[in-house]
């Protein structure tokens, strides 16, 4: 594939020009928002960018959905990777229990539980065994390790059972197991709750919070507000006005720290957020939506590379998690789902094919690598990207969940329409009150811009419809729709194609012509001059700075290869791109937070 460099320019449909109107930087990237400086108050996101189009757009269950290609490709590997020696319960049990109590068990579970049904596999043996021991490590109180003081004022162990609380959430949700159930109860009612007042004063320089004298977390600041995804995935399968009090203190409190300033953890912000999304979800408090939009633009235009992966931290790009890529590709589709804006989509899209696929190691497993865009601890600008290290007892399994949402994604229902965000081989069965239609779809996306979908069965009685993405970098006047080998008009509504009165036998077939060529810089105000080469949503990489890039790093960073792929060049530099404006240089970490377990 050789690309058509149109250097500084990104061509767009006309339909995406509601993109545009949030402000592009140099090469066209969408910027939503100035970025605030270190100390600043996080910007509240005014009502016109967080305004809900529909709220009631939902995804597919897994059951009916069965994937293809190369999601399920990358499902399979990270499915049987977490069935190895490592996750087994005599060794899981054991990861990092003392420092971080059920993290790693939890993880597994959560990752297990999604992998399984989005493959369609019985529960696995070593799932069994873990949700049939892990009763034997909670204490009286039903929560993981020693018993905590009544302020319960310990990040670490909060932190941890987040992950715990995930997976049980998860796993009952599938099985309708009752002992899942009942333990997802004790640790809300004698963990969560009780820790309510001690999160009320968190980092707070009071009276009240040197009486609770909390313990925080060495290296992995603000963690404690990873506890909002678990504990409203508890709230949403046992709600009670306790938990409900517990996760809005939460919320108050997260909104009046200066995650900047204090250098905190990309991961644990962007799974609160993915936590405040799910509370306005359930309450439908528009100041959480509000809050969550500018959680994820501080996020963007501070902390995510030129890869579409993370900096851990504020101030401090010393690596990337898999944990955060994760996250933020979920929060960009969530983002979507509740505001209807094409940007958080096509965030997704880039998130998911530059960050989170290539960085899948050839085991399966997930976990660190390069910041993109920054300066490394030798104060030179990171160039290029590499194979990442696998952190297994974090991030191999939550890579897991994301590829099993990204397989679940695919699909989503908005009343009596099909919605397909993301494009990938697949036979889904989205069911409506009238009855259900399946849908066998084939594609080359995102290497082309073609796509069919086949109608193979209907019951419905009631007219429904399909709704297709088309991305920002469909070239104009290159997109062609056709019902049964017909041309049909197009029909574009923030930037979704609509085919109206689907039967069975009916054959839809999009194709658009893809953008190639050269886009400056994620952050173009701190690498001013420096560019990166793309084919349609696809990051290029070549072997030197003097070599133009032909090739997607999906593909030179895939797992499947059976040699060590090579680093490539994915930014390459003007003369006025040297070093980043105003620095931000890599400082090495007090602490390196969660480490591999001695087996």
């Amino acid at each position: 594939m050789k690309p058509v460099f149109l250097a500084g320019i990104v061509l767009a449909l006309t339909v995406t020009a509601a993109i545009g109107a949030a402000g592009t930087g140099a090469g066209g990237n969408v910027l939503l928002a100035s970025p605030p400086t270190k100390g600043d108050a996080l910007p509240v996101a005014s009502s016109s960018e967080t305004e809900p189009t529909n709220t009631n757009i939902k995804s597919i269950d897994f059951a009916d959905l069965i994937p293809g290609g190369l999601l399920k490709a990358r499902a399979e590997l990270a499915f049987r990777h977490l069935q190895e020696d490592y996750f087994q319960w005599g060794s899981i049990s054991r990861v990092n229990f003392q420092p971080f109590p059920g993290d790693a068990i939890g993880r597994t579970i959560n990752g297990l539980t999604l992998l399984s049904q989005a493959l369609h596999q019985p529960t696995p043996v070593s799932l069994q065994e873990i949700m049939r021991r892990v009763p034997e490590l909670a204490n009286s109180d039903g929560y993981l390790g020693p018993k905590l003081p009544d302020s319960r004022a310990n990040e670490d162990v909060l932190a941890a059972h987040n992950g715990y609380a995930c997976g049980l959430a998860e796993y009952a949700l599938w099985t309708k197991d009752p002992t899942a159930t009942e333990s997802l109860k004790r640790v809300v009612t004698n963990l969560f709750v009780p820790a309510r007042g001690a999160i009320a004063c968190y980092r707070e320089k009071s009276d009240a919070a040197a009486k609770v004298n909390w313990h925080l977390s060495g290296g992995d600041i603000g963690q404690l507000f990873l506890l909002l995804d678990g504990a409203t995935r508890a709230y949403e399968r046992n709600p009670s006005p306790e938990l409900k009090a517990t996760v809005e203190t939460m919320i108050a409190r997260y909104q009046k720290l200066d995650l900047v300033k204090i250098s905190a953890q990309t991961h644990a912000m962007l799974s609160a957020t993915r936590g405040i999304l799910r509370w306005h979800e359930l309450c439908h408090r528009a100041e959480d939506l509000a809050f969550a939009v500018s959680l994820y633009r501080q996020y963007r235009d501070l902390a995510m590379t030129e890869t579409y992966e993370n900096h851990n931290w504020f101030n401090r790009p010393a690596w990337t998690e898999a944990c955060a890529v994760v996250d933020s590709f979920l929060v960009a589709t969530e983002l979507w789902r509740f505001t209807g804006k094409a940007e958080y989509l096509a965030d997704a899209h880039h998130i998911l094919y530059n960050g989170l696929l290539p960085g899948q190691l050839r085991n399966g497993g997930f976990g660190t690598g390069p910041c993109v865009g920054a300066l490394d601890r030798k104060g030179q600008l990171t160039v290029r990207t590499s194979a990442h290290s696998e952190a297994p007892f974090c991030c191999s399994m939550r890579g897991g969940e994301g590829l099993a949402r990204a397989i679940q994604y695919g699909y989503f229902l908005d009343g009596d329409a099909v919605v397909l965000p993301f494009y990938c081989d697949s036979t889904a069965t989205p069911r409506f009150a009238d009855g259900a239609i399946t849908i066998r779809q084939t594609t080359r996306y995102p290497y082309d811009g073609q796509v069919r979908v086949e109608i193979t069965e209907s019951t419905v009685t009631k007219r429904k419809s399909l709704r297709l993405f088309i991305p920002p970098w469909a070239l104009p006047g290159s997109v062609s729709l056709t019902v049964g080998g017909k041309q049909t008009p197009l029909a574009l509504v923030d930037p979704f194609a609509t085919v109206s009165g689907l039967s069975k036998g009916d054959v839809i077939e999009l194709a658009f012509k893809q953008a190639s060529g050269a886009q400056g810089s994620l952050h173009p105000a701190k690498l001013p001059g420096a560019r990166r080469y793309f084919h349609g949503a696809l990051l290029l990489g070549a072997s030197s700075s003097s070599v133009e890039p032909t090739k997607p790093i999906l593909d030179i960073l895939d797992p499947a290869q059976k040699v060590a792929p090579e680093s490539p060049v994915v930014l390459f530099l003007g003369d006025a791109a040297a070093k980043p404006a105003g620095g931000n240089q890599a400082t090495p970490p007090r602490q390196l937070g969660r480490q591999r377990h001695p087996l």
